[in-house]
């Protein structure tokens, strides 16, 4: 009769399953220190529809719950391939710590898809560090005077992940730095001068974080010169006390003879 019946049918080939890119900011992220998240975008690409799909995220070693308005997933479909951006919002990583993201699917042919398993993607991890460092132990203040003819300074720098410098400065000139290795304790030494020093301590952390300490006006001398200007300043202020109590004393009487 010479109908002719015909078919056609659409399928894919699709042995390896998923790959993966990493969006800008992923890449200057990985395995540093960072102390402001933004932006974090993780594609996925793969030639069949995603049947399951998922984000963990490891933070300190545990995993963090997430919600649904802790990331997006937008899909589209371009040169024969499903491309699904996922999105996770700056306030997944509001707290200092080590993070670890993943992302997991199954496609429609069955594989079992894990970013941290593609050798162009691996593990996504960095931390993050927004306290600065902690400088303690300096014990001189602002215009200090010291009857000695040296005296230590000594202190202690900590941080929340891991220093990258710190450096000593003495009446501007730089004494000591350190950019590898570091000291339990720090400590210079102040010695006599005829002029006021200042010294300014700095530590950065690997994530950018910095703290400077500096103090000024620091008198170290034990000649008779500054041993009386500090005299001087002492009875100054004795003598000044003096003057304002009997002048309160005076106008009360005069108020009281007239």
């Amino acid at each position: 009769s010479g109908n002719i019946c015909s078919d056609s049918k659409r399928f894919t080939v699709n042995r390896f399953g998923s790959w993966y890119l990493a969006g800008d900011t992923v890449i200057s992220y990985e395995n540093n220190y960072i102390n402001d998240v933004s932006g974090i975008h993780i594609y996925e690409y793969n030639i069949d529809k995603l049947d399951e799909r998922r984000v963990d995220i490891i933070y300190n070693g545990e995993k963090l719950e997430l919600y649904a308005e802790d990331y997006t997933c937008n899909i589209e479909y371009n040169d024969n391939c499903y491309i699904y951006d996922y999105y996770i919002e700056d306030s997944v990583f509001a707290k200092d710590g080590s993070y670890r993201i993943t992302t997991s699917s199954v496609d429609r042919a069955g594989n079992i898809n894990i970013s941290s398993s593609r050798d162009n993607l691996g593990n996504i991890g960095f931390i993050v560090d927004r306290t600065s460092p902690l400088i303690t132990g300096i014990d001189i203040s602002n215009g200090q005077r010291i009857k000695e003819k040296q005296v230590p300074v000594k202190f202690i720098i900590r941080d929340n992940s891991e220093l990258a410098a710190v450096s000593i400065k003495l009446n501007g000139e730089i004494i000591a730095e350190y950019l590898e290795e570091f000291p339990a304790d720090y400590s210079f030494t102040l010695f006599e001068s005829d002029t006021p020093q200042c010294f300014l301590v700095e530590a950065i952390d690997k994530a950018g974080n910095v703290t400077v300490i500096e103090v000024k006006d620091i008198i170290v001398n034990t000649t008779f010169i500054y041993k009386l200007l500090n005299d001087y300043n002492v009875l100054l202020g004795s003598f000044l006390d003096i003057i304002g109590i009997s002048g309160l004393v005076f106008v009360r009487r005069k108020r009281v003879i007239a």
